[in-house]
């Protein structure tokens, strides 16, 4: 089964909260294994940006580059599933977890995701760079260990790295 999931963002908002240079990009993926989760984090003032793809499968897939050069991927890792739950915990702990996916406001940003299980189904957005957000990215990277960080030290300023 594929699921579609659509971040949408509006330019103000999401240069606080994510830098999302985007104003609309979508997305395809598989979850017949467990939860999907596509997020994307833009850093405006280094021009460096990455797309994550989170599945039980245990694909955790990362995309450098800025927002028109999203080609090359850089590598994968698996997750297990203790740090699946951890990762649905921390999103559910959050606060950002809403029941209905409901329509984005001027300057809002988020993303649809959907646990396979049925539990929980929803949007994730922010505010402005709140705590929670900010601790909610801290975990994402945590959870990829250290090759995320190697990852983004790695990334050219405005553009993707060659293959």
């Amino acid at each position: 089964m594929l699921l579609c999931a659509r971040l949408s963002c509006g330019a103000l908002m999401c240069a606080t909260v994510f830098g999302c240079a985007f104003t609309e990009r979508v997305a395809t993926v598989d979850r017949t294994q467990g939860m999907s989760f596509d997020f994307y984090w833009n850093d405006p003032t280094e021009q460096r940006s990455l797309r994550g793809t989170l599945t039980k499968a245990g694909i955790f897939g990362f995309a450098g580059g800025t927002a028109a050069t999203f080609e090359a991927v850089n590598w994968t890792t698996s997750l297990s599933d203790a740090q699946i739950t951890a990762l649905r915990d921390k999103i559910s702990a959050s606060g950002l977890l809403h029941a209905e996916s409901g329509r984005l406001g001027d300057g809002a940003c988020k993303i649809e995701f959907t646990f396979r299980d049925g539990e929980s189904k929803g949007t994730l957005r922010g505010e402005g760079e709140t705590p929670a957000l900010v601790d909610l990215r801290k975990y994402i990277v945590e959870l990829s260990m250290i090759r995320f960080a190697e990852t983004i030290d790695a990334l050219p300023k405005g553009g993707a790295p060659k293959k």
